[in-house]
């Protein structure tokens, strides 16, 4: 049996290819709401074909379903908030900085409504985390796109906090919760794209939508997000699991920079690298 630290693990490798994929469609000349919609979409196949093959595909209740709309809209916002962000931002890495601060309210949350556990390691390595992601972004240029990563932390927190919700109220898998609050998402960024159309923004390449670099990035989102949710609901704190997921700062970091050229300091560098020691005290926890 994996366990909750391993999928954080695969979390990060995945997560931050997901990423620098989707920069390389948005860069193509794809809109943010189209770029995310395709990864959708190819993501939720991928969830639907995997499940049908294991039979494990289920059509929860009424009311848990609601639960996974709601979160899955909190998501789509969050996601269009990091792609808009990535836009004016001097590097990915420092985007996904600031919106990781959502460890700490998942942390909070963790003990005080679904009785989690915290023990000294564990919250050394949050605070650890949290202290990388502060050192990174200190002084550093604020803008829109710092206030955009903010506001996609809060919507991601939530995200995750009706997630949680959801596993303690049924025994769905993590690929069926992941399935069910992906759908809302392709509608709020169709509909997203739609209206920006009807204001006279420039149409796109529709054959941009079937590109080899979107295809991939869904098969590889469908990855990381299901690991992402297994090792949130078995984590002895969902805010370990998400505090751990934030050492893909360091790699998208060194990845944007080396591939976009994009801009990264040393001070950086080592926020980041507290967020790794962060990350090896969670695993002592």
């Amino acid at each position: 049996m994996i366990d909750w630290f391993i999928a954080s693990l695969v979390q990060i490798f995945f997560v931050t290819l997901g990423w620098i994929l989707l920069k390389k469609a948005r860069r193509s000349g794809l809109s943010n709401e189209a770029s995310l919609a395709v990864y959708f979409v190819v993501l939720s196949l991928v969830l639907f074909v995997w499940q049908m093959i294991r039979g494990t595909f289920v059509i929860p209740s009424f009311s848990t379903l609601g639960f996974l709309f709601l979160a899955g809209i909190l998501a789509a916002v969050s996601n269009l908030c990091i792609m808009y962000s990535f836009d004016t931002s001097p590097n990915q890495g420092l985007t996904l900085a600031v919106a990781a601060s959502q460890s700490i309210i998942i942390l909070i949350f963790g003990v005080f409504l679904l009785s989690a556990q915290v023990s000294l390691w564990g919250g050394t390595g949050v605070l650890l985390v949290i202290a990388g992601i502060f050192t990174i972004h200190h002084k550093s240029r604020s803008s829109r796109w710092s206030g955009l990563a903010f506001l996609a932390a809060f919507l991601s927190a939530g995200y995750w906090l009706l997630i949680l919700l959801v596993n303690t109220r049924s025994s769905l898998s993590s690929d069926v919760l992941l399935l069910y609050a992906s759908l809302p998402q392709i509608l709020v960024f169709i509909f997203t794209r739609y209206m920006l159309l009807i204001k006279g923004n420039k149409k796109e390449n529709t054959k941009k939508y079937f590109s080899s670099v979107l295809l991939i990035a869904g098969v590889v989102g469908a990855i990381a997000n299901s690991a992402s949710i297994f090792a949130a609901t078995h984590a002895p704190n969902p805010g370990y699991a998400t505090a751990v997921g934030s050492a893909s700062i360091l790699l998208t970091l060194c990845a944007s920079s080396l591939l976009y050229k994009e801009k990264v300091t040393w001070k950086q560098l080592i926020g980041a690298s507290i967020v790794v020691a962060g990350v090896i005290a969670l695993k002592l926890a």
